[in-house]
């Protein structure tokens, strides 16, 4: 009956719950995963079994539910949420907290169109929680605060992982700064690197509070590096390309060459003129040239 009341008619469907009440905040984090999981795959049966034997909590899952089905119905082809905490993280008392969620249902592409890279294993979940790392780290030194401790299970993301973060304002650049190695955990890095990216970039000012708002967030976490020998190993918009000759050295990412629509012969000269060398001297029998792929995912604008 609602969904026969709304069709072709322009409103906003909202569903409202609370999560897990009152257990732990490890607890509480795990039982709020699995709804936040079925909420992603619009798995409507899902979360109502769950819910019946107790595998998660929502005090409103029926709401949620009933959004997903017309969310569906209307043709929404996907979801994303938007954010999670729990009252420990707002109180700092985490012997009992109630957790809360927000959710988006949206019809084509939450993240846009993927420009380059490949899938490295990282789940949906896990690149929300390393752009939430990302976010709530700048958030934190703007407003003057260490960054929160945030729960890490996942096993992908405490493996040792090279990674870059990138913000972008209004489309354009505004600071890219990365490991090239795996020196730490994923997690660590990007929180690291998102620090960098936003006050150590030497190629821009500062980001202020104000800006915060307008800022997206890339994060490209990185497969290990290979020297090649011949140049037809690289394939644009699968690997992105390190260059060393002598003390000099350059790395552009894969999706640099996507966006600017080079071929191979220009990315080669790109990333030489990146390292401060000719364009032409990645064909010097001194030069060492490295690949490396990326699972590049991030914020829409």
């Amino acid at each position: 009956a609602i969904y026969k009341s709304i069709t072709g008619k322009k409103v906003l469907i909202v569903g409202s719950s609370d999560l897990s009440h009152f257990h732990t905040y490890e607890k509480a984090v795990k039982l709020d995963s699995v709804v936040l999981d079925h909420i992603k795959g619009m798995d409507v049966e899902g979360l109502l079994k769950d819910m019946e034997r107790g595998a998660c909590e929502a005090c409103g899952g029926g709401a949620i539910a009933v959004a997903m089905i017309i969310a569906k119905r209307l043709g929404a082809t996907g979801a994303k949420v938007l954010k999670y905490a729990n009252s420990g993280d707002v109180t700092g008392d985490k012997s009992g907290v109630v957790g809360y969620a927000s959710a988006v249902f949206y019809i084509g592409s939450a993240r846009g169109k993927r420009e380059a890279g490949v899938d490295m294993g990282l789940t949906e979940t896990e690149k929300d929680n390393l752009l939430e790392i990302a976010r709530s780290t700048i958030e934190c030194r703007l407003a003057g605060k260490n960054p929160p401790e945030f729960q890490i299970e996942s096993t992908i993301l405490k493996e040792k992982r090279g990674a870059f973060v990138t913000l972008q304002k209004h489309g354009q650049l505004r600071g890219c700064i990365g490991f090239i190695e795996a020196k730490n955990p994923l997690h660590m890095t990007i929180s690291e690197m998102a620090l960098s990216a936003a006050f150590n970039d030497p190629r821009f000012p500062p980001v202020d509070r104000e800006e915060l708002k307008d800022l997206s967030i890339e994060i490209s976490a990185l497969s290990p590096l290979r020297e090649i020998k011949d140049i037809s190993e690289i394939e644009v918009g699968v690997h992105g390309i390190y260059i060393v000759k002598g003390f000099y050295s350059g790395l552009l990412l894969p999706q640099v060459a996507t966006r600017y629509e080079w071929d191979r012969l220009t990315f080669l000269e790109e990333t030489c003129h990146k390292a401060g060398l000719p364009s032409n001297a990645w064909a010097d029998k001194d030069t060492r040239i490295y690949i490396f792929s990326a699972d590049i995912f991030g914020e829409s604008e």
